[in-house]
């Protein structure tokens, strides 16, 4: 099984992606990063991960979170969005002991690739805060990446931004746009680079099956 760590803001299209990835038998997913410039706040969003691990029965994956602000800027996720992800929607979990890393995330990410056998594969599914300060000023943790897959950014499609905050934008994706600073970070420093952009989700439909 390829090693996997889960970046993520823990909002609700995240938990269905974390809970596929944790049944596949070819992953094996050795962190789950919450970021804190998402839509979760860091305390709610690294309990709601590990409870996530418990229901899937890993509940000993290390968890922990990053900043909570963004590189540089002040975007952030409408208050209403981010109260409503803390709480889970109103879902309840199975409540896990284990507790969190005492690791920040970034520290954590740049730790388990240097001491990982195997080349790792991280899924960025939220701001990418956390990945911009693991490899910022540390190049040498490319050659312990197997792949870095975003979700972000809108390519050959308008941006979701604007719509939900009456902007003048409409070209701002909402990962890239809570950070932008940390896109462009991200994009300077880390290699291999899999963009899965908005467009191309509007085409992976989640079934059953």
């Amino acid at each position: 099984a390829t090693p996997f760590i889960i970046d993520t803001d823990m909002a609700g299209d995240d938990w269905m992606a974390i809970l596929y990835l944790l049944q596949r038998p070819d992953v094996n997913v050795v962190a789950i990063t919450v970021t804190g410039t998402g839509e979760a706040h860091c305390a709610p969003g690294i309990r709601n991960a590990l409870d996530l691990v418990m229901l899937a029965g890993r509940p000993k994956i290390p968890v922990t979170c990053g900043p909570e602000s963004p590189l540089m800027g002040d975007h952030a996720f409408p208050t209403e969005w981010r109260d409503a992800v803390d709480n889970l929607f109103g879902l309840s979990l199975p409540r896990n002991p284990t507790q969190p890393s005492s690791d920040s995330a970034p520290d954590m990410i740049a730790r388990l690739l240097r001491e990982s056998d195997q080349n790792i594969h991280i899924v960025a599914l939220g701001p990418l805060t956390n990945i911009a300060e693991a490899f910022d000023g540390n190049a040498s943790l490319n050659n312990y990446l197997e792949m870095l897959t975003i979700m972000g950014g809108a390519v050959n499609t308008p941006g979701n931004v604007g719509p939900v905050l009456n902007i003048e934008n409409q070209y701002a994706e909402w990962n890239f746009y809570a950070d932008p600073y940390a896109a462009k970070v991200v994009f300077d420093t880390v290699s291999p680079i899999t963009l899965v952009p908005l467009d191309a989700t509007q085409y992976a439909l989640m079934t059953m099956d």
